[in-house]
């Protein structure tokens, strides 16, 4: 799911392996190969390929052979929403800056980092655009996790819980696609990465019931009879 933590824990991945001196490739899949698997020019000496894909139109296959699947997603698809929201805002600041790559396959990690320190003032003119955006990338979200959810062979993480308590959940990641398992790593590899969540959601309480509304019609709709979909006032 994007604006899940996938930067933060690719970044954990990587730092890891390559302290093991596992060797490893990194492909975006957008804008690269767009193959799964990746089909880019990697050294023979690579070890081990992280991909990331959001799989927007629910076309990945669930079985392809030698692939391993880990689905992140936040608790909250509000908060998922939001933060997508923010990082169309921060991208088009940074095309207004003449930014050589002024799209988010060609941020850094840090630069997409920064789309914290974007603050979106959800007064009622900006709520109701919200509204419109919210209704349609919710209803690709819900799809997305439906389909995930129910495959058994995939880690499943979620993002709050992996910033909560990072040892117990990289443990489960690692041991899910046959990563070795070494705790001083993995405690130096929290320390290197500094795990922390980033919030900047100010919706009233107001609002929020408004967007647990749209989220509810969206799963009655599909005809979904468990409405756990929706979240609680925070």
């Amino acid at each position: 799911m994007p604006r899940s933590g996938q930067h933060f824990l690719s970044r954990a991945l990587k730092y890891y392996t390559h302290k093991l001196d596992i060797k490893n490739h990194y492909c975006v899949y957008y804008g690269e190969c767009k193959t799964i698997p990746c089909n880019c020019n990697i050294p023979d000496d690579i070890d081990i390929v992280f991909q990331k894909n959001h799989d927007f139109d629910c076309a990945i296959k669930t079985d392809i052979l030698g692939v391993k699947y880990i689905y992140l997603f936040r608790d909250s698809i509000i908060n998922c929403v939001e933060a997508n929201r923010r990082l169309k805002e921060f991208i088009k600041e940074e095309k207004l800056k003449n930014v050589r790559h002024p799209d988010a396959r060609g941020l850094e990690a840090g630069s997409l980092d920064k789309t914290s320190n974007i603050d979106i003032k959800y007064d009622d003119t900006e709520f109701k655009n919200f509204q419109l955006y919210f209704d349609d990338l919710a209803t690709k979200l819900l799809k997305i996790k439906e389909k995930w959810l129910k495959v058994e062979t995939t880690s499943i993480v979620i993002y709050e819980e992996l910033i909560r308590n990072f040892e117990y959940n990289f443990t489960k990641i690692l041991t899910d696609i046959d990563i070795p398992i070494n705790t001083e790593l993995i405690q130096d590899t929290k320390m290197y990465c500094n795990p922390s969540m980033v919030n900047k959601k100010k919706f009233t309480t107001e609002q929020i019931n408004i967007l647990n509304n749209l989220l509810n019609k969206r799963m009655n709709k599909a005809g979904k009879k468990n409405k756990k979909g929706a979240v609680a006032a925070r």
